[in-house]
């Protein structure tokens, strides 16, 4: 009798990006497990979007915390940001809020 396939380990990566400051996103923190479960549910109590993207983040879980993205991952972490622009875009406007004066450099 063959055993039902194990549970693929839970990674999650978090991303930070100063625009102007940064040359490319960083990894700013990543976990595996409970520590990722800790990390998912702090960004969700911060109202930070969550991607689940598996893959990206595998592949992004082997680069050491501080470091930039490498460039090989620069288009799929574009689409991860256009995901985030397209949550905070639909969030404001569910709230009301005009959405039509681009973001402070704060945000």
């Amino acid at each position: 009798m063959k055993k039902p396939p194990a549970d693929p380990v839970r990674r999650s990566v978090a991303l930070s990006y100063d625009r102007g400051v940064e040359p490319a996103p960083r990894i700013a923190a990543k976990g595996e497990g409970a520590l990722s479960d800790i990390i998912l549910r702090l960004a969700r109590e911060n109202g930070i979007p969550v991607e689940n993207d598996p893959i990206l983040a595998d592949a992004l879980f082997r680069f050491p915390e501080g470091d930039p993205i490498p460039p090989e991952l620069y288009m799929a972490v574009a689409e991860v940001y256009a995901f985030l622009i397209r949550a905070r875009r639909q969030a404001l406007e569910d709230a009301g809020e005009n959405i039509s004066a681009p973001p402070s450099p704060a945000e």
